[in-house]
């Protein structure tokens, strides 16, 4: 069988919290340069802040410009997230000796002090949707160039494949009663939108947490909502992360790191149907996460093991301890 490539492209948006405020100091020491280099990355982080802000084209993750920081460079969830997945790709073709290779892509637009009632909405014209969705299919198509070119115009030693779409934003419509009871309506509208315009179907969204928010639960209480309602949603959450403090409610570099780790969880458990499960924290204290023995339990009814604490709602059932596979199959052997 002939060495074929698949490039995973993952698509990150948001607002502030999805940018990140994490700085270089911050950064575990397991995300070295060389994995860093590994990883293909197209960003713009906020359109305000002019070309500092943003990537020129295709690149390979790594810190971005923020001038409005006094720290200038940063990182948001992409870089836990990425850096575990790719570790998790390599991981499996060596187990599997498989010839086919996994290579992870990100693309991140996001835009700070952003709602999704009126900035965000796919009808405004004066907002930021149809930008988000040009910067998207520019740098798709960029991508697919520059793949072609490195397999020297062999399409059949590589495939692009989009997973979704996953959306860390809320925290702008939260202190607004108006914004909050039309949340789980604009949240659906953007997500059918998005899946138009991009031909994407899987999404994971984030349930917030911002402590001067009036309407958090309101908001939060719609996301899961969304999530109920479609087979392709999921939703990790944003609660009890550590924060910059002060006056300043964002996330800090460690905040950002262990979202991230979240967001990896409800990837593998979601839409690979994998039982791996990463802590908190496991980029920090630099813990095995591929062999996470001591947090797994098994279904009672097939014995497939079950991560003890899972960001898969759908997946995993606590009923009776079986997992949503028996439950459907009613399998009660």
């Amino acid at each position: 069988m002939e060495k074929k490539t698949i490039y995973n492209v993952f698509i990150f948006s948001g607002q502030s919290n999805c940018c990140g405020k994490g700085k270089e100091s911050e950064i575990p020491d397991d995300i070295t340069l060389d994995k860093l280099k590994n990883i293909y990355f197209n960003f713009q982080n906020d359109i305000h802040f002019s070309d500092e802000a943003k990537s020129d084209s295709w690149t390979h993750l790594q810190l971005q410009k923020n001038p409005m920081l006094e720290y200038k460079e940063h990182f948001g969830p992409e870089y836990s997230f990425a850096t575990l997945l790719q570790d998790y790709y390599n991981a499996k073709q060596e187990i599997s000796e498989s010839n086919v290779k996994n290579r992870v892509c990100i693309i991140k637009y996001a835009i700070g002090s952003t709602n999704l009632h009126t900035d965000w909405n796919p009808n405004n014209e004066d907002g930021y949707y149809n930008g988000f969705i040009t910067f998207v299919r520019n740098a798709m198509s960029d991508l697919e160039q520059i793949i072609s070119e490195e397999n020297n115009g062999d399409s059949d030693s590589f495939e692009i494949e989009t997973f979704g779409l996953i959306w860390y934003q809320g925290e702008g419509d939260s202190n607004n009663a108006t914004n909050s009871k039309g949340y789980k309506d604009n949240l659906k509208k953007f997500i059918r939108c998005t899946r138009n315009d991009l031909n994407i179907s899987n999404v994971i969204v984030t349930e917030i947490q911002w402590a001067t928010a009036k309407k958090e639960d309101e908001l939060n209480k719609s996301i899961k909502s969304v999530v109920d309602d479609d087979d392709n949603v999921e939703f990790v959450t944003a609660k009890k992360l550590p924060i910059i403090g002060g006056k300043d409610q964002h996330l800090n570099g460690k905040g950002s790191i262990v979202i991230g780790e979240r967001y990896f969880n409800c990837f593998i458990q979601k839409f690979l149907n994998d039982n791996i499960y990463v802590p908190d924290n496991s980029y920090l204290n630099n813990r095995n996460y591929y062999v996470p023995v001591e947090v797994l339990k098994k279904c009672t009814n097939c014995l497939i093991d079950l991560p003890k604490d899972s960001y898969s709602s759908k997946q995993w059932k606590k009923s009776k301890g079986r997992c949503l596979s028996c439950i459907s199959n009613n399998n009660n052997n």
